[in-house]
């Protein structure tokens, strides 16, 4: 299968089949990795994995409670789908 690599702003832009994506296994937004080689291009799955919610948690260090800042929320009028 071939591409071409197309102007895109100042940049260039090649556009990846989806079956070629699907068969890497590479799914639509990933973090990819670039690396040039001798007339040719590899793209790599990012060793960087995206963050899981209990990733983000578990590192979180400070601390957090509801406090008064939320309760101007009790006096708020209700708007929109709440209303049922």
């Amino acid at each position: 299968m071939t591409a071409k690599i197309m102007p895109w702003g100042n940049s260039q832009g090649l556009r990846i089949p989806k079956v070629i994506l699907d068969m890497a296994k590479i799914g639509e937004n990933a973090e990819v990795e670039l690396v040039p080689q001798e007339h040719e291009i590899v793209i790599k799955l990012s060793a960087t994995k995206p963050q899981t919610l209990e990733d983000v948690l578990s590192a979180w260090v400070g601390e957090y409670s509801v406090g008064d800042e939320l309760k101007e929320w009790e006096h708020m009028p209700a708007t929109g789908k709440e209303l049922m």
